[in-house]
């Protein structure tokens, strides 16, 4: 399978017609590349630094579940990572609690769940969270 471009994801983006649609597409192209992969879309209130909507496609739509996590549940350099919105940050081998606590629900055990910050005037607004099975070869999706 040859290697998605940005160019491609920003066209195949610019189709859907809203933001569920969009969360629903990405899933589709991170399951084209690796069928284990979950993409989940978690919601922040950074005035009282909670996670409190944890957004999930599965197949055409998306289920939306209410939490009430304090983000300093996360550890420092993630949170860190997220704020800034401009790095890609994963858990390594500490994956499996924390998707625990996120409540992400994997396909295949044994993976990695990685996160990248969406910030909205300089504030944490939510985060993509993609986890994906460990690969001995290959590309990670991320």
């Amino acid at each position: 399978m040859a290697p998605r471009t940005l160019a491609t994801l920003a066209t195949v983006l610019s189709n859907a017609r809203d933001a569920d649609a969009a969360l629903t597409l990405l899933q589709h192209e991170a399951s084209d590349i690796d069928r284990a992969a979950q993409l989940v879309l978690f919601v922040c209130d950074s005035r009282r630094q909670l996670i409190t909507e944890r957004l999930n496609p599965v197949g055409d739509t998306v289920s939306r579940l209410p939490l009430n996590v304090s983000i300093d549940h996360l550890p420092a350099p993630i949170r860190r990572a997220l704020n800034s919105g401009s790095a890609i940050a994963d858990f390594g081998v500490e994956s499996e609690d924390y998707m625990k606590l996120l409540g992400v629900n994997p396909i295949q055990q044994g993976g990695v769940l990685s996160v990248r910050g969406l910030t909205l005037d300089g504030e944490l607004a939510g985060f993509i969270a993609l986890y994906e099975p460990r690969k001995r070869f290959g590309p990670r999706v991320v």
